[in-house]
């Protein structure tokens, strides 16, 4: 995972993630395909045929991938697409967010995946729409590539956006 956490907290992204890849969702077969740094990043929008698919790649690794929409105050969207996947195949904690080229992420996962966002995927998976708040944005690294960023006048980031839901379709 992409920080220090307690045992407690291992145990909790291990029965969220464990929830995910048992959830009923359209297999994915991408053969033996690998991306050049072994992220699966090269799935794209024509290879999904259900806004929620599972697989495994070629090192035997599970991922699934998200389709969805990110919802503006002005009432547009923008469609997005992020592939979750096992980073090391013997490491089940490290997990991280992907996509094909031009495509920009809903959740920045440098680092690897927090509890925090798995539970944010989780609570996606089931609801299939969520409101938004900044707060918790900043929170689960919602919609960086997105944003935009000013500074106040204490030298304090400060995300300006106009974020305010997602869902998956």
């Amino acid at each position: 995972m992409g920080q220090s956490i307690s045992s407690e907290e291992y145990q909790d992204f291990d029965i969220i993630i464990s929830s995910i890849l048992n959830m009923d969702f359209p297999i994915l077969d991408i053969g033996n395909t690998i991306g050049c740094t072994d992220y699966i990043d090269f799935i794209n929008y024509e290879q999904i045929s259900h806004p929620i698919m599972k697989g495994y790649d070629c090192f035997k690794r599970p991922f699934f991938v998200i389709r969805g929409t990110i919802l503006f105050n002005d009432g547009t969207t923008q469609q997005t697409l992020e592939t979750f996947f096992q980073r090391y195949e013997h490491n089940k904690y490290l997990w991280h967010g992907c996509g094909p080229f031009k495509i920009k992420y809903f959740l920045s996962t440098n680092g690897g995946m927090t509890l925090q966002q798995i539970k944010f995927i989780e609570q996606i998976l089931n609801l299939r729409e969520i409101k938004l708040t900044k707060k918790y944005m900043e929170e689960i690294k919602f919609g960086c590539d997105y944003q935009t960023y000013s500074k106040t006048e204490n030298d304090e980031l400060l995300i300006d956006n106009n974020i305010i839901g997602f869902r998956i379709e």
